[in-house]
């Protein structure tokens, strides 16, 4: 059986300790359906697209994979190197990472071109 470790903050840890407790059984999983039972990846899956459409996201995907983007995305912009995102997020090569920071500098320029724009500073 494989092992994961995540690192999650205060607020998260917080959060989780509280379900915990309204849980009140020994069950090893984290997550479980009604009837006790390891909650399926599908199932997740599922469950957070429709938390997403309950919520009014439209923009976007709801997903894991989603969710797991816009994590590296705001650690990069809270301050994270990318050695820190890539450990974090299990990458075995700086290769996903690193599109994930070129995505980041990619919106971070077209929005940056609001400012900075040549043809807009021109005075016609």
């Amino acid at each position: 059986m494989i092992h994961y470790f995540v690192r999650i903050g205060k607020k998260a840890q917080k959060a989780l300790l509280k379900y915990l407790s309204f849980r009140e059984d020994e069950l090893p999983w984290l997550w479980v359906t009604e009837e006790r039972t390891r909650l399926a990846r599908r199932s997740f899956e599922t469950m957070m697209k429709s938390l997403g459409k309950a919520v009014g996201i439209t923009s976007v995907r709801c997903s894991p994979h989603t969710l797991r983007h816009t994590n590296a995305t705001l650690s990069f912009l809270n301050g994270a190197r990318d050695w820190e995102v890539q450990e974090l997020l299990g990458h075995t090569t700086e290769t996903m990472t690193k599109k994930y920071r070129k995505t980041l500098q990619s919106a971070q320029a077209v929005v940056g071109h609001r400012n900075f724009s040549p043809v807009d500073k021109m005075a016609f």
